[in-house]
């Protein structure tokens, strides 16, 4: 899927400063995040396996299975933010037991 998470954590670190600046973001909290945006490659691992992430925990995003433990999670879907390109066309991960 891509972006990858290299690429993706630059360019937010890069735009970082601007996209606050263009939301009207006060000067006095401009002066201070520069010195932490610089140490950010270096603190946040960047060669950690990739993984789907989903923050909106509403009923319409469960898939449950009835297996023969009774019902699990079998899978968090998010479609509002389903991108398609030419290496992925993946959804929806599978739940961890």
């Amino acid at each position: 899927m891509k972006p990858k998470w290299p690429e993706f954590l630059s360019a937010q670190i890069a735009g970082c400063r601007a996209g606050h600046e263009r939301l009207g973001l006060p000067q006095r909290y401009l002066d201070g995040p520069d010195e932490i945006l610089a140490e950010a490659p270096r603190i946040i691992r960047t060669d950690a396996p990739t993984v789907i992430l989903i923050g909106e925990y509403i009923p319409e995003n469960f898939l449950l299975a009835d297996g023969p433990g009774g019902w699990r999670l079998a899978s968090l879907i998010d479609l509002s933010d389903v991108r398609q390109d030419e290496e992925s066309t993946t959804s929806s991960a599978p739940a961890h037991s």
